[in-house]
């Protein structure tokens, strides 16, 4: 049995034009994205072939090395110096995501998974944000997606 949980993290540039964004399709959508792959021991940032050891992680803690890791290497170069993510605001993501809230701002939800990963970025609201969406995979069945904005 193959299991593992899928981040689509990606950022909406301020001159967005708005509109639908599709997660999975940064160039249809305006946005810059990366996919990161957690199994039991590693991350993988599918996008660049680089691991992250994830033996010891924390998901559910604010100060998680992991998370802190893969939003400062991997997500915050998305921003192109106009922004930044910690891994507290992925932790608080990864919380919301397994029902399980982190103290502090919690992330917007904007799509579920009848959704299919798309949310409307209405007269530019979400500009300048990154989102995060997580599904879960197991054995090539997708499961739980959902996709949220953080707060600034």
């Amino acid at each position: 049995m193959s299991e593992k949980h899928l981040l689509t993290i990606g950022f909406i540039p301020g001159d967005h034009a708005g509109g639908t964004i599709s997660c999975g399709d940064p160039e249809g959508s305006g946005t810059r994205e990366i996919l990161v792959e957690i199994d039991d021991d590693s991350g993988k940032n599918v996008d660049t072939d680089q691991a992250l050891s994830a033996e010891k992680a924390t998901f559910f803690a604010a100060d998680c090395p992991f998370l802190g890791q893969i939003a400062s290497d991997w997500a915050t170069p998305l921003a192109d110096g106009s922004g930044s993510l910690a891994g507290a605001d992925l932790a608080r993501c990864w919380g919301s995501f397994h029902d399980e809230p982190l103290p502090g701002e919690v992330p917007r939800q904007v799509a579920d998974e009848d959704d299919c990963g798309e949310f409307q970025n209405s007269d530019g609201e979400f500009n300048g944000k990154f989102f995060v969406r997580y599904q879960f995979e197991e054995d090539g069945e997708y499961f739980s997606e959902q996709v949220v904005v953080v707060s600034d």
